[in-house]
């Protein structure tokens, strides 16, 4: 996918469950290079990573318990899905002072899928559970007491209030995996938080997101940790965080998301202020556009399956894009523009062809892709054992006029089960988006 510079590309959830396949997701890009950089890197090769705090001379890599270097100890083999998680710069300050900080990453536990590891009788019995694990490339956010490198977000309840410790652990990480007594946390350097916690009577578990994203206080104008708390939906911040009403009420006349939890819950959406569109806009310290992006998956996203939805070939909506105003940069390059009567949005489309010769197929067998667009195509195909499969994606803006066309690399990978979430993808001046297909990692050119 094609993006202007600076816009946080989209990385959009699409997986597969059926007939006991699930979708996977694992590393798709190059590793980042070392030093300083102004974007999240594609893959979190941790061995690869430098960090600059107030300590140390020179950036110093992390220490991590994993052997491999690549994973957390609290996402595990999810540590690599960004539907799980969520990296971009934080932001301080409103309206046109608002400048953005370092970079920062919240990843999500591993254990809030499914309550098979007992979490849930693990808080009620008084323990304090490792909910998100941050990482600051060099940073200090003291509003939740972020330091550089690694720091854990342990959540517990005292009665009926939720609380959190926001635990900094440095360059070399501890233990951000396993429940701990509550007690022990006054051991260690830790910053308490206040928990706002969200839970409807008519929903399970399985309707909150097992993922971890990036907030904002509307009323302190700070950055809050947003993640899944059992059956419910947390956030976190130096005060009881309030973040502004869900989507139901703004977004709830769109056909196909009327009553459905994507709406309802954070989790399952993201939503920011747009980076500016000036290439190298981050070396002269620009701050966030007055543009709030929206991206919402489609219900049951993590249900489609490439083999059967998607065949024969054609349009497959698997997210919508709404702006809180328009923008005619974004809508030239993206298609993005706000919602229009009677609830129309931008919509993303994939459509996959399945090629068993050296040419496109022809009839039923062939996405509807502009001619001009396949011949300027980049993107390797997927290669099977018969065939080769070409991924393309389509967006369309409310009025229904000019969509936008682009070729998708796909590579079929293994790691960790995925949600049906959508994300936003910080990206500073790259050309290129990625995000899940069937069950396999997408990347757009």
């Amino acid at each position: 996918m094609r993006t202007i510079h600076g816009l946080r590309s989209l990385a959009i959830l699409f997986v597969t469950v059926s007939s006991g396949l699930v979708g996977y997701l694992a590393s798709c890009r190059p590793t980042p290079r070392l030093g300083e950089r102004p974007e999240c890197p594609h893959d979190w090769d941790f061995q690869q990573i430098r960090i600059r705090d107030s300590q140390h001379q020179k950036p110093t890599p992390l220490g991590l318990l994993s052997p491999s270097g690549t994973t957390l100890s609290t996402s595990g083999a999810q540590t690599n899905v960004p539907e799980f998680n969520d990296c971009q710069r934080l932001i301080r300050g409103t309206g046109d002072t608002a400048r953005y900080d370092s970079l920062y990453a919240v990843f999500a536990w591993d254990r809030t899928d499914a309550d098979t590891m007992g979490a849930k009788d693990a808080i009620e019995s008084g323990k304090a559970l490792p909910m998100a694990e941050v990482l600051s490339f060099g940073g200090t956010y003291e509003f939740l007491g972020i330091r550089a490198g690694l720091n854990c977000l342990f959540v517990y309840r005292t009665g009926a209030t939720w609380r959190a410790s926001l635990v900094p652990f440095g360059l070399d990480e501890r233990n951000c995996h396993e429940p701990i007594a509550v007690a022990s946390l006054d051991a260690v350097a830790h910053l308490d938080l206040a928990v706002k916690r969200t839970s409807y009577p008519d929903l399970h578990w399985l309707d909150y997101p097992a993922a971890a994203r990036w907030e904002w206080d509307i009323n302190t104008n700070e950055q809050v940790i947003g993640f899944k708390c059992l059956d419910g939906w947390c956030e976190a911040g130096k005060r009881i965080p309030e973040t502004g009403p869900d989507l139901a009420a703004r977004l709830g006349s769109v056909p196909g998301l009327t009553g459905s939890p994507v709406l309802r819950i954070k989790g399952w959406y993201d939503e920011q202020r747009l980076e500016p569109t000036k290439p190298h806009w981050w070396t002269s310290g620009l701050g966030p556009t007055s543009v709030v992006g929206t991206v919402i998956p489609i219900p049951g996203l993590d249900r489609l399956n490439e083999r059967t939805d998607f065949n024969p070939p054609g349009w497959h909506l698997i997210a919508y894009v709404e702006l809180s105003h328009a923008s005619s940069e974004y809508y030239a390059t993206e298609r993005f523009a706000p919602m229009t009567p009677p609830g129309r949005l931008t919509e993303i489309s994939l459509c996959v062809e399945r090629w068993t010769a050296s040419t496109p197929p022809v009839g039923e067998g062939r996405c509807p892709v502009p001619d001009d667009v396949r011949q300027a195509a980049k993107c390797p195909p997927e290669n099977l054992a018969s065939a080769t499969n070409h991924w393309w994606a389509r967006t369309v803006p409310p009025s229904g006029s000019e969509p936008r066309y682009w070729c998708i690399v796909r590579r079929q990978v293994f790691g960790a089960h995925v949600p049906g979430t959508a994300r936003w993808r910080w990206l500073a001046g790259d050309e290129t988006t990625w995000g899940r297909c069937g069950s396999g990692c997408c990347t757009g050119q």
